[in-house]
């Protein structure tokens, strides 16, 4: 059975569920609002690679990987 990854990857700052677009683990969190790089296939959910979106950025993310 197949593992659905927004079960298994939170943001690691403030542990909200992320959802995933064609370029990075995105925190739903509006104000964290950080996206992981996806590096080879894999979300690399440390801070240090983090970006911190802009609300607008952010927002228009969030609703096209839903």
């Amino acid at each position: 059975m197949p593992i659905d990854p927004t079960t298994i990857f939170r943001c690691p700052k403030c542990a909200a569920e992320v959802v995933f677009d064609s370029d990075s683990a995105l925190c739903r969190n509006e104000t964290c609002r950080l996206a992981y790089p996806i590096f080879r296939g894999i979300p690399e959910m440390l801070l240090d690679h983090s970006q911190e979106l802009s609300e607008a950025d952010w927002t228009r993310r969030i609703a096209a990987a839903k």
